[in-house]
């Protein structure tokens, strides 16, 4: 493929200046193809590092370049757990499950806590703990109580007391470290150096968290050129622990940084192009992109490998249902969104269907009231409750599936999976990075979200959009809400 003006600019900026880089990259754009350009023009004495989100999109890389000496493709994490090896060498291992133990031992002095709802400690003090660490905040009760207000966590003082111990425990342990401890080690132990790089280049620079952004400035030599590639308008998890301003700082790193586009969008087709640029003006298509569709249409009209994204867990419930009383089958995307869901109806302790309900009633109550007694002068608009009525929403949709809390249990386990096999549904956050022929966009109507109150929000709800719209490739369907309630009642049959 012949390289765009875009690309030509970027190429000849690397080699004729010594000024770090920052690509504005839009959906689709081939900017993978771009930095490994990049990382061939690297100059045969210096070395270079391309950090990579995770490990599969490391050995894509691989399998598309010839690394020679002295140039590196690693994750953020694996180049994190190098450091903490040289450090700690063989006494330490890694233990993805650190903090269960450590939970585990506090529990113990705390018999006040009824033994059904351990399962819920067991679940948020991790969450407390990672976000702690991707933001470099130390462990005391303001800092819990904002990140809590922040990622609508539902926290009290008890939750607040074991996170603070368990968080300190796992601090003093330097024989087992865990998935966060990789990028959060090195900054606050001062023991582990850093291997430096005369260029390092990281991809999605709109989503990276503090502790990120501190393990790529320590990766620099002190005249090291930092190459950032990213999307301001595709920054949406600011919720699960992105910095919102990552895109910026990331620019700003290493001081002055030459800003430029990366506007030709190859993935979609030109009316899915045209139909971005209501959000994202700058975004163009390829020269030689077909037309494609962008319709209003009907979910009975879904095939084989098809997606359905939607903002919002119910619909996705609702479809996941109609298509296997249809005998058609589908997946919702997120293992982490079922255990999520899960940890709220062991934190009731129910026992009953009926019973569930009316203790889902009190945990509302409860969270209200905690709303309200921090402040909040909008506590039914706030986030958490969101969160909680999106859980609530799935629940009382699966209850009617099933005669028990253990089955309704059993059931979310089977619907929410990481392996999707046949139609592919999903929240947009989930389908971020991927791509597909013909998407079905759920319930549009639901963007912006109600609850959204912060400026920042509003933001990530448009980028929810364009995401949405950006992962088409030649049809995007949209189903409305009225329509996608007449569709879930017929009955359908693939070819």
């Amino acid at each position: 493929m012949t390289p765009s003006i875009y690309q030509r600019n970027i190429y000849e900026v690397f080699q004729t200046s010594e000024d770090n880089i920052n690509i504005s990259a839009v959906a689709g754009s081939g900017k993978t193809t771009v930095l490994l350009e990049l990382l061939k023009l690297v100059p045969k004495n210096k070395t270079a590092l391309f950090m990579a989100f995770n490990n599969s999109i490391v050995d894509e890389l691989k399998n598309r370049i010839r690394l020679r000496d002295g140039v590196e493709i690693t994750t953020i994490h694996s180049y994190g757990w190098h450091a903490i090896m040289r450090r700690y060498g063989s006494r330490v291992r890694m233990n993805p499950n650190k903090a269960l133990g450590k939970i585990e031992k506090a529990l113990k002095k705390h018999t006040e806590i009824d033994s059904k709802k351990r399962g819920w400690f067991f679940y948020i003090i991790p969450r407390i703990i990672d976000l702690l660490r991707c933001n470099l905040l130390e462990a005391d009760k303001d800092n819990i109580e904002y990140i809590s207000d922040y990622h609508d966590l539902a926290v009290g003082d008890k939750e607040i007391e074991i996170a603070i111990e368990v968080f300190n425990s796992m601090n003093k342990d330097k024989t087992q470290f865990d998935f966060m401890d990789m990028i959060y080690q090195p900054f606050v132990d001062k023991t582990i150096r850093h291997r430096k790089f005369d260029y390092v280049f990281c991809d999605e620079s709109q989503d990276f968290s503090l502790a990120q952004q501190e393990i790529i400035k320590g990766a620099l030599n002190r005249k090291g050129r930092l190459i950032t590639v990213g999307d301001a308008q595709q920054a949406i998890y600011g919720f699960a622990g992105a910095d919102t301003d990552s895109y910026n700082k990331l620019a700003e790193l290493n001081g002055y940084s030459r800003a430029m586009p990366l506007s030709v969008c190859y993935r979609c087709a030109r009316s899915i192009v045209i139909e971005a640029q209501e959000i994202v003006p700058q975004i163009e298509y390829a020269p030689d992109a077909e037309m494609g569709i962008v319709a209003w249409g009907s979910l009975t009209d879904i095939d084989r490998g098809d997606w359905v994204l939607c903002r919002n867990l119910k619909p996705l419930v609702q479809t996941y249902l109609w298509l296997m009383k249809n005998k058609i089958k589908a997946k919702i995307k997120g293992k982490d969104i079922g255990e999520g869901i899960i940890a709220l109806i062991i934190k009731t302790g129910a026992k009953t269907l009926s019973g569930l309900g009316h203790l889902l009633d009190a945990e509302k109550t409860k969270l209200f009231k905690k709303l309200k007694d921090r402040g909040v002068k909008h506590p039914l608009s706030h986030p958490k409750v969101e969160l909680f009525e999106q859980r609530r929403e799935v629940i009382e949709c699966l209850m009617m599936e099933v005669d028990s809390v253990k089955g309704l249990i059993k059931l979310i386990e089977n619907i929410f999976t990481d392996d999707v096999k046949g139609i592919m549904l999903s929240t947009i956050h989930k389908a971020k990075g991927l791509e597909n022929d013909r998407v079905f966009f759920l319930c549009p109507e639901l963007i912006p979200s109600k609850f959204a109150t912060q400026p920042w929000q509003f933001e990530q709800e448009r980028n929810l959009r364009y995401v949405a719209i950006t992962r088409a490739k030649r049809e995007l369907i949209y189903v409305g809400g009225d329509e996608f309630k007449n569709d879930i009642t017929k009955t359908i049959k693939l070819n």
